[in-house]
């Protein structure tokens, strides 16, 4: 099994290492998976066939190296959903409010507005919120903006809020959901801890990089699948053009 970061929160050097690990991890695995291939497509070649008197033994070899490549993309697998797991906590750890850069003031008042707001954005009509987001803005309260951005956003993930006396409002407009996740966006690239960026590109480097090797292992199942519903006439080849 391989290892996963605890539960505790990492600081921005902690999450480059174990980001560099993952990323040496993800290159082994890559060349690992093409070793594999390689040495199937070597060892189940006609001419390695050729050897083996009959079809029995042929169809050994072949599931025994059919074996070797399920077991090398098992373990590519593996390690890509460990490192998903990973790089989606640190992810999460980067766009928690806990990241952005504020003074021990505005984090001391962002404290104390908090319930208030996060009150508000639960039961207002969302053009209400909006208008208190883009006050906050406009005035350039950073301790306010701080408090309405996790408050906003986790209201956007809810289509309709109930109000205080317990109704349910109409569908608010898209044009107000829009206005709104833009200005929080505005917002928080605005208050972002610029230190972070550093850690954000490694982080978008190491995602691509496990996409693609699951991406990999995916196909190269499919085309298994494929070939032996092909082999064994439960599908017919498309034909190919002469």
């Amino acid at each position: 099994m391989e290892p996963t970061t605890d539960a505790t929160e990492l600081s921005f050097v902690e999450a480059q290492a174990v980001l560099s690990k993952h990323s040496m991890k993800l290159a082994t695995a890559k060349d690992d998976l093409e070793q594999a291939e390689r040495d199937a497509a070597m060892h189940t070649s006609p001419g390695r066939l050729a050897v083996y008197e009959t079809d029995t033994e042929k169809d050994a070899v072949r599931s025994r190296w059919q074996r070797h490549l399920e077991q090398a993309d098992a373990d590519a697998m593996r390690i890509t959903e460990t490192i998903q797991r990973d790089t989606g906590r640190i992810h999460r750890q980067l766009e928690s409010p806990g990241a952005l850069s504020l003074s021990d003031g505005e984090w001391l008042r962002v404290g104390s507005m908090a319930p208030i707001v996060e009150r508000k954005a639960r039961t207002a009509p969302l053009a209400e919120v909006l208008a208190e987001v883009r006050g906050a803005f406009q005035r350039g309260d950073r301790a306010a903006m701080a408090a309405w951005l996790d408050a906003g956003r986790e209201r956007l993930r809810t289509p309709s809020a109930k109000t205080e006396d317990g109704r349910v409002p109409m569908p608010e407009a898209d044009t107000v959901r829009a206005d709104l996740y833009r200005l929080l966006g505005q917002i928080k690239d605005g208050l972002a801890d610029t230190s972070a960026k550093p850690l954000k590109e490694r982080l978008a480097k190491v995602v691509g990089q496990s996409g693609d090797l699951a991406g990999r292992v995916t196909r190269r199942r499919a085309e298994r699948e494929l070939a032996a519903e092909v082999a064994s006439g439960k599908r017919i080849p498309f034909p190919t053009r002469g």
